[in-house]
Parts: structure tokens; C-alpha cells; sequence
């Protein structure tokens, strides 16, 4: 918060963060996870305390994430040999 000069944290992640997407619109985040449980997190900017949405599916770990512009949608491509895409519903 750059008027108060605090910052805030998102602690959902238990491994490596390797993406990261943000939509301005919505003052959303989307990031993606490395590890045994790869995760995608979508969280809000105004209270990272709880995730608004978590999915998973990938294998290895997640390379990209991708909000779409209305907020509604996030895809992820995965660490696995065949890259694979998902398409979440984020609300």
C-alpha cells in the first residue's frame, strides 16, 4: 500500500512461485506453483489473507497463468512433458 507504506503477503504457496498475472480491473492476482501439489492462486491485492480461488491438476508445476480481462477466467500451462492448458472459472 503505497499510501500507508505497509505491505501485504500471500502465504497459500507451500513451494516455489514460478508465474505470476495481474489484472488491474480487478485488482486480482493469479500464481503458479512448483512441487508435489502444483497450485494456481487467485487472490485479491486489497486482502491476500485467503485465496479467492485455488486449482489444481497440473503435473510438476505451473509455467504460466493468464487472467482474463473481464476477471473471470484463469489459464495455466503446466511443467509436464505435454505443457498442458487448463481453463478455470474464477467465480
Amino acid at each position: 500500500d503505497t499510501q500507508s507504506k505497509q505491505q501485504r503477503f500471500f502465504r497459500h504457496h507451500d513451494d516455489d512461485v514460478l508465474c505470476l498475472d495481474y489484472n488491474p480491473t480487478k485488482r486480482i492476482v493469479a500464481t503458479g506453483q512448483q512441487g508435489k501439489r502444483p497450485t494456481v492462486c487467485v487472490w485479491s491485492v486489497d486482502n491476500p489473507a485467503e485465496p479467492l480461488a485455488v486449482f489444481q491438476g497440473h503435473k510438476r508445476g505451473v509455467v504460466s497463468v493468464s487472467i482474463s480481462p473481464d476477471g473471470k477466467k484463469v489459464a495455466s500451462i503446466g511443467l509436464d512433458d505435454e505443457h498442458s492448458v487448463m481453463v478455470h472459472d474464477i467465480e
